[in-house]
């Protein structure tokens, strides 16, 4: 799934959304085919299956670094107050090397 993900962000870099939409249908078919049954494969589904930005097939580094600025945040709290503002990842890695970040963002 995440090769599959890689490859239909590509090609939506690309504006490519027909191809987009083949590519996850052709995949469908084969799960289908060899007992995974999966109602459609699309967007949605990659964001509900968490492959967006909180598991290995991720291709995005905005869930781990909330993650992270979650745990170094002292309270749910402060960590809502902190994020609530934010509106680019670079704003979220400022936020991070304000909170002392152990790995760079």
């Amino acid at each position: 799934m995440h090769k599959l993900r890689t490859q239909v962000d590509t090609l939506l870099d690309y504006g490519k959304v027909d191809d987009a939409e083949a590519l996850m249908e052709e995949r469908r078919q084969f799960l289908a085919e060899n007992g995974y049954y999966v109602r459609k494969i699309n967007q949605a589904y990659f964001a509900f299956n968490g492959l967006y930005a909180d598991t290995a097939a991720s291709s995005d580094p905005i869930g781990p670094k909330m993650t992270e600025l979650r745990q170094l945040s002292p309270s749910v709290g402060e960590f809502l107050r902190a994020v609530s503002g934010i509106t680019s990842e670079e704003e979220l890695d400022s936020l991070l090397a304000q909170a002392g970040a152990v790995t760079p963002p």
